[in-house]
């Protein structure tokens, strides 16, 4: 197992996505995602995932080294999440709900 000591704080998101439209959405998110890769600072890693067996459920979880760059992103300045959140309302049944977690331990 590789040690993660530096992740210190993770986001927990999850979203409703309507029928049909689970695969699109994962993929937008996971696209965003992608593009920010040793751009945002702080984030160490994310996962995005859907519910078994229907699908409908998508969680996103992003791996961040200090609650002030997870805070930084996810705040009202970020016009790129905004973006993604708003042009993402037509794909939801349920707009996102988050909640913090410090880290305690991380191995994989």
């Amino acid at each position: 197992m590789r040690d993660l000591s530096d992740v210190g704080w993770v986001k927990h998101t999850v979203a409703r996505v309507k029928r049909g439209r689970e695969e699109e959405q994962a993929g937008r998110v996971s696209a965003f995602f992608a593009g920010l890769e040793g751009k945002a600072k702080g984030l160490k890693g994310y996962a995005v995932t859907l519910n078994e067996p229907d699908g409908q459920e998508l969680m996103i979880l992003t791996f961040w080294e200090t609650r002030r760059d997870m805070d930084a992103f996810y705040g009202p300045n970020n016009r790129a999440l905004a973006d993604l959140i708003e042009s993402s309302k037509p794909l939801l049944e349920q707009l996102p709900q988050r909640k913090d977690y410090k880290v305690t331990q991380f191995k994989m």
